[in-house]
C-alpha cells in the first residue's frame, strides 16, 4: 500500500506487520488491559481459542467501574476472526441446516390441526396480519420501478471487487425460472438499460431475455473464531427488484409505524430507558432470518405484496456453488434484498399484537431486524409468541430482567455505557493500530462519563501508540474519524488556520477508493438511473482504499480531558 502527500505529491511506502509480530503485540497490549472482579486470562502464546465466561447481570455484584474492565477483558477478542478455531465453517452450515429443519417444522405446525388448539397464539396472527395490511397498502408497481437500484454486494453475475452499478448494468442477465418472464416485462421499463443489454441505439423500447438459473448460492463469510456467517448470492436481475421491494417496504413502515430503520437510536434509547428503570426489555433471536418460515409469511401478508415477494426470493439454493440445489423451506436469507425490512415488519407486527392483547401499548414496541424491544411486563408473552411462529431467543443476549439491556450495539448497566472495544481484526499496518488506540482512548473517556480519560486504560492505549511509526502519527480532535491520533488540543498543538478561516489546521491520513477508468456504455445508464453515486468514468473497487496525507480545517476541538 503506498500513501500519496498531497502537497508534496510524492508517494510513501506503508510498512506491514507479519502475523508473528502483531500476535506478540496483541499478546503483550492485552495484559496490559485493567481487570475486574471475573478472572480469565485467554492463552496469549498459541492464541487457542479459549472460551470466556458468560456474565450473570442479575446476580452481579460488582459496581459499574468493575464491570466495565470485566466486559473489556471478556469481549475484547470475542469478535476475532484471526484466532484459528476447531471448524468456524463447519458450525456455520451445522446453524444453517438447523434452521432449515426449524423452518420446516413451523411450516408444518402452521398447516397442520395443531395450530387451532393455540387460540392467542391465532389472535395475535389475525391481529398482526391486520396491521401488516394497514401499514402496507396496496402494491405500487410504478413505485417498484423507481425504488429499485442495486445494493453493494456481489451477484450471481458480478463478483470480486468490481461491483460497481456501472458494471453491474452490463453484467449478463440472470434470474430465477419463476421470475423470468415478469422481469423481462420490468426492464422494458428501463429503455437505456434494455438498449444495452441489446446492444441497440438507446430509445429503443425493448424486453431483453434472462438466462434462468435455479436460486441462490449460499457462501459464508468469517465472523469470528468460533462459526462464520452464512448469506446467500442472489440472482442478478432479482436483487435489483429485491432491492426496491426493501425500499418500499421501509418507507411504509416508518409512516404507519414511527420506527425508522435507517436510524437505531429509538432502539438505544429504550434499551437505556429499560436497564436504568426495567421498563422494557431487549430481546435478540438466534439465526432470526433463516428462520423466517415460508408459511408464517404467506399468513401475515396481504396477498397483492405477498405475490411480488414470492416471484421475486429464490425458492432453491446451491451450497458454495455447487451444481445440487435444494429447495428453501424459509422465505429468504441475508444477501436478498428485502429480508432485513421483511423480518423488521413481521416482528414488529407479532411483537405489538402480542403487547396490545395483553391491554399494553403498542407504541412500546420498537424493532431494528431482529433487535426488538418490549415491555418488560410483556416480554414472556411476546416471547411466547415467537416461539411458535419459529424463531428461538438468544438467551445470552435476551434481558427481561436485571439492570442490563443491550440493543443495536449498545449495552447498558443501570444506565451507564459498558460496552467494550472489540478487535475484529489482527492489526497489522499504522492505520490499524491508530484506530485501535482510538478505540481505546474513547472507551477510556466513556468510562470517566466524558469528565476526562479513565487512567486504567493509559498503558494499553500508550503501547498501541508506541506501534505507529512516527512518520504516520498525526493528530486531530475527537470526531473526526481514524485519518489521525485522536488528541487533546495541548497534545496536538495544532497551528492556527489563515486567509480568513476559523479554526485550527491539522494533517490527517484521508482514506480514497481506489478506482479504474473505464468507457464502457453502462456508464451512461449508471449515471441515468442513480445519478447521485455517479463520478465522472472513475469506478470504484469495493472494500479497496488507499490513503492520501491532507489538511484538514478543523473549527472547534473537542477536548478529550486528562488521564484521571
Amino acid at each position: 500500500m503506498l500513501v500519496k502527500h498531497s502537497r508534496k505529491g510524492r508517494f510513501q511506502t506503508v510498512p506491514t506487520m507479519n502475523r508473528s509480530v502483531s500476535l506478540t503485540a496483541i499478546g503483550k497490549l492485552y495484559k496490559m488491559l485493567p481487570r475486574g472482579v471475573i478472572p480469565y486470562d485467554p492463552d496469549t502464546e498459541s492464541w487457542s481459542l479459549v472460551p470466556p465466561p458468560d456474565i450473570d447481570y442479575e446476580s452481579y455484584r460488582g459496581t459499574v467501574d468493575q464491570l466495565r474492565p470485566d466486559r473489556l477483558r471478556l469481549d475484547f477478542l470475542s469478535k476475532a476472526r484471526f484466532l484459528r478455531g476447531t471448524d468456524p465453517r463447519g458450525a456455520a452450515v451445522a446453524t444453517f441446516l438447523a434452521a432449515e429443519q426449524s423452518c420446516l417444522k413451523t411450516n408444518a405446525f402452521l398447516r397442520g390441526p395443531e395450530v387451532a388448539k393455540y387460540h392467542y397464539f391465532n389472535r395475535v396472527c389475525f391481529t398482526a396480519a391486520r396491521k401488516i395490511s394497514k401499514v402496507l397498502g396496496r402494491f405500487n408497481v410504478d413505485e417498484l420501478l423507481s425504488e429499485s437500484r442495486w445494493g453493494p454486494g456481489s451477484t450471481s453475475s458480478v463478483r470480486g471487487q468490481a461491483v460497481a452499478p456501472e458494471r453491474k448494468f452490463g453484467a449478463e442477465l440472470q434470474s430465477t425460472h419463476e421470475f423470468s418472464v415478469v422481469a423481462s416485462q420490468l426492464l422494458a421499463h428501463y429503455p437505456s438499460w434494455s438498449a444495452l443489454q441489446l446492444d441497440h441505439d438507446f430509445g429503443i423500447m425493448a424486453s431483453p431475455l434472462c438466462q434462468l438459473i435455479q436460486g441462490n448460492r449460499v457462501t459464508f463469510v468469517a465472523k469470528n473464531a468460533k462459526t462464520h456467517r452464512s448469506i446467500a448470492v442472489e440472482p442478478h436481475v432479482n436483487v435489483f427488484f429485491q432491492n426496491g421491494l426493501g425500499r418500499m417496504l421501509r418507507k411504509r413502515i416508518l409512516r404507519g409505524t414511527g420506527i425508522d430503520l435507517n436510524d437505531q437510536g429509538r432502539n438505544r434509547r429504550m434499551a437505556h430507558e429499560g436497564s436504568r428503570s426495567g421498563r422494557f426489555a431487549t430481546i435478540d433471536l438466534s439465526s432470526a432470518s433463516d428462520t423466517l418460515a415460508s408459511r408464517l409469511v404467506s399468513d401475515l401478508l396481504p396477498a397483492d405484496w405477498f405475490w411480488w415477494l414470492d416471484i421475486t426470493r429464490s425458492k432453491r439454493g446451491t451450497m458454495d456453488g455447487g451444481k445440487t440445489y435444494f429447495p428453501y423451506h424459509k422465505f429468504s436469507s441475508m444477501g436478498n434484498g428485502f429480508t432485513f425490512d421483511l423480518e423488521s415488519l413481521i416482528f414488529w407486527a407479532l411483537s405489538s399484537s402480542a403487547v396490545e392483547l395483553c391491554d399494553g401499548e403498542p407504541r412500546d414496541v420498537s424493532v431494528f431486524g431482529d433487535d426488538i424491544i418490549v415491555p418488560g411486563r410483556h416480554a414472556d408473552r411476546v416471547l411466547r409468541v415467537l416461539q411458535l411462529a419459529g424463531f428461538t431467543a438468544n438467551v445470552k443476549k435476551t434481558y427481561t430482567s436485571g439492570p442490563f439491556r443491550e440493543s443495536c450495539g449498545c449495552d447498558y448497566f443501570n444506565g451507564a455505557q459498558v460496552r467494550p472495544v472489540y478487535l475484529k481484526e489482527l492489526p497489522s499496518t499504522p492505520f490499524d493500530w491508530i484506530k485501535l488506540a482510538n478505540g481505546l482512548r474513547t472507551l477510556a473517556h466513556t468510562w470517566c462519563n466524558y469528565q476526562g480519560c479513565d487512567k486504567r486504560l493509559k498503558g494499553a492505549w500508550e503501547f498501541a501508540v508506541s506501534q505507529i511509526p512516527k512518520e504516520f502519527l498525526t493528530r486531530i480532535p475527537c470526531g473526526f474519524g481514524d485519518g489521525g491520533l485522536v488528541s487533546n488540543f495541548d497534545e496536538a498543538c495544532p497551528s492556527p488556520a489563515r486567509d480568513g478561516w476559523e479554526g485550527w489546521v491539522v494533517e490527517c491520513f484521508q482514506p480514497k477508493a481506489v478506482k479504474y477508468e473505464t468507457l464502457d456504455r453502462s456508464l451512461v445508464v449508471a449515471g441515468t438511473h442513480q445519478p447521485a453515486e455517479k463520478q465522472g468514468n472513475a469506478v470504484p473497487f469495493r472494500d479497496r482504499v488507499t490513503y492520501q496525507k491532507a489538511t484538514l480545517i478543523v473549527p472547534t476541538w473537542y477536548d478529550l480531558g486528562g488521564w484521571i
